[in-house]
């Protein structure tokens, strides 16, 4: 099997990836994936249920 295959894997990617692994390297394929910004937006889905622990418990959902 392809190595960047096997890296992009390893890391939890799917094989769409080796190609990139392969044109940046493994370095810099993996400092541009940290370098990306995370969406913190809660879906729409998920505003009105509990946030926590204890009043997960407490809703009657369950």
């Amino acid at each position: 099997m392809n190595a960047n295959t096997l890296w992009s894997l390893r890391l939890g990617f799917s094989n769409k990836q080796s190609s990139a692994i392969e044109k940046l390297g493994i370095t810099s394929f993996v400092e541009q994936s940290f370098n990306s910004k995370i969406d913190s937006v809660l879906p729409a889905f998920l505003e009105d249920s509990p946030k926590l622990w204890k009043s997960l418990k407490q809703c009657d959902k369950i």
